[in-house]
């Protein structure tokens, strides 16, 4: 087996190996994203006729066999930079391809080990690849995974990212001081400051949870607990604490030492 840096004149082959690499991996690819068409094979062809024996950065290997010189597979990526992180140079690896009747014999191994000898002569420490969703080869092969990439249409993040006008709060209605009734004490009355008095001494979002729970009278909030203000909408650690705070005031104020159940 030739193992060598890919030349111009490996393209044709080079060209064959590549289209049997992307029917391979659409046939198991459970993402439909990117697409790929016929124009596909011809973008490849002439992105590497552009930079084989011209582009440094360019990575690109064939395996041919002894004799005949045939293609037994091909690896190709390149060397690329990142603005942000370290490292800043990394080696990038794109495509790695051996046809089936030569799988299992080294033909990979052995362009990888090439590859390696010119990353460690370019000063490049670390490798990184892609792979499709679902393929685990490269996680069982002892690869890290530190990236998950996420695909959505453009008009469905124009759609998500729209202006959405504010909500206005509603307005707060504080009910009229109901009639007497019988409360903790149990003489029917009200605390002596009223209702009235306790409610515009609370915050408006306290007052809000308060209307929106249908607790309209002191008898309702003396009845309030934790566990049943963690479920009212907007009620957030500080409100409940304001709320708790009030019903235990409520509790000091409408009971008495002696005071006996109705």
């Amino acid at each position: 087996m030739i193992v060598r840096r890919a030349i111009f004149a490996d393209l044709p082959a080079i060209r064959v190996g590549f289209a049997h690499l992307v029917s391979e991996l659409e046939s198991h690819r459970l993402v439909p994203y990117p697409a790929h068409d016929t124009g596909t094979l011809d973008d490849f062809t002439v992105h590497l006729a552009g930079r084989v024996g011209v582009d440094p950065r360019l990575l690109l290997y064939v395996a041919l066999e002894d004799a005949t010189h045939a293609l037994l597979g091909f690896l190709g990526g390149e060397v690329s930079e990142r603005v942000l992180g370290y490292p800043t140079r990394y080696g990038a690896a794109h495509w790695l391809y051996v046809a089936p009747g030569h799988r299992g014999q080294g033909v990979a191994r052995a362009l990888v080990r090439l590859a390696c000898e010119d990353l460690e002569n370019l000063g490049i420490t670390h490798v990184e690849l892609a792979s499709l969703t679902g393929d685990e080869q490269w996680l069982r092969r002892g690869w890290a995974p530190y990236l998950v990439h996420f695909v959505l249409p453009l008009e469905a993040v124009v759609a998500g990212a729209a202006e959405r006008p504010p909500v206005a709060a509603p307005a707060l209605e504080v009910p009229p001081a109901p009639e007497p009734r019988a409360v903790a004490n149990g003489n029917g009355q009200a605390p002596a400051e009223g209702l009235d008095e306790v409610l515009a001494g609370l915050s408006t979002r306290a007052r809000s949870v308060l209307r929106t729970g249908g607790y309209v009278t002191v008898s309702d909030i003396l009845t309030l607990t934790r566990k049943q203000l963690r479920r009212q909408k907007n009620c957030g650690p500080k409100t409940i604490a304001e709320l708790l705070t009030l019903v235990e005031a409520l509790r000091h104020a409408t009971t008495e030492p002696d005071a006996k159940p109705c």
